[in-house]
């Protein structure tokens, strides 16, 4: 979504919130993507997902600013955490991404990059190694925001 879309959607939530409602946001962070392997609680491999852009987080951030500098919104409480989603092997964390991203109009950079790269190869080897129990993990940094209407 272009920014001035992200802008009008928050200016439309500021619209529809009653008075004594929130705004909760939730997006990716500006840190990179990761890729890693798990077994029994220990990272086996770790390392950031290929050709990532963060172009339409920035576009995010920037939208959230400008609602923020406008007045409209006030920041209650502003965190980061992270937000990992495992799957028992490459194949089945790639079928989750294309079904993730099945709402978007373009094709998803991140499984684009994904497939562009050796990197899919690289992990199901480390799995295939680790043996039984082992997890394929993506872990996207995330922000999360409680938004407070300002009320004229």
């Amino acid at each position: 979504m272009q920014h001035a879309g992200m802008v009008h959607a928050l200016e439309e939530t500021y619209r529809l919130l009653a008075p004594a409602g929130c705004l909760i946001d939730i997006h990716p962070a500006l840190s990179p993507t990761l890729i890693e392997v798990h077994r029994c609680r220990t990272i086996l491999f770790s390392t950031q997902l290929p050709d990532e852009s963060f172009e339409d987080i920035q576009c995010a951030e920037d939208a959230l600013a400008q609602v923020i500098k406008e007045g409209l919104f006030v920041v209650e409480r502003r965190d980061q955490f992270d937000w990992r989603t495992y799957a028992s092997s490459v194949a089945e964390l790639l079928d989750y991404i294309v079904e993730e991203s099945g709402y978007q109009e373009e094709p998803s950079a991140e499984l684009d990059a994904l497939r562009k790269s050796d990197l899919p190869d690289r992990v199901q080897e480390v799995l295939q190694v680790a043996g039984e129990g082992a997890e394929v993990a993506r872990l996207y940094p995330a922000c999360i925001a409680r938004l407070k209407p300002v009320r004229r």
